[in-house]
């Protein structure tokens, strides 16, 4: 028998930016604040977990400001303390003041459990830039996102099985 919970938990997630980390060796020097906050609402089933993902993300870009919004769709499996994530998203970005029309992206996650309720989390993104095709002419607009960060888990008081 499958045991469904309609909704397990929500964890909240904060990351930083490569950029931020490192730099991109051109414009952006280290330090270049480049965040974003995550938020999972996910229901479990007996081997993985289907979730819904928000993602807000801001940079203070050489050039001008970058900001992202998406949501998306995916699900994660745990592998002793760590949890394997892949989403599909969809979203807007505005930078320059250009709001641009619908932009994806494809995440994959990584997350190591410290605790039931913290776990440290990296994330490899590909984003299908919109912005950078209006605003430059960019040709080859898919572009790498990676971040790291940490989690917080809000358990559950309102399993349903």
């Amino acid at each position: 028998m499958i045991h469904f919970t309609v909704l397990a938990q929500i964890e909240l997630g904060l990351y930083a930016d490569k950029i931020t980390l490192l730099g991109d060796g051109e414009y952006n020097k280290i330090g270049t604040l480049d965040l974003k906050a995550t938020m999972d609402w996910r229901s479990d089933l007996e081997t993985h977990s289907f979730a819904l993902k928000t993602q807000y993300e801001y940079a203070d870009l050489y050039g001008g400001y970058y900001s992202r919004l998406t949501v998306g769709l995916g699900a994660y499996i745990p592998i002793n303390d760590f949890e394997i994530g892949g989403f599909a998203n969809i979203g807007t970005i505005k930078r320059k003041d250009v709001e641009t029309p619908i932009t994806y992206s494809f995440l994959g996650e990584v997350n190591y459990n410290l605790t039931d309720k913290l776990s440290l989390s990296a994330q490899l993104e590909w984003v299908y830039r919109t912005d950078l095709v209006i605003l430059w002419d960019e040709q080859s607009p898919w572009k790498p996102n990676a971040l790291i960060g940490i989690k917080y888990k809000f358990k559950d008081n309102w399993k349903r099985r």
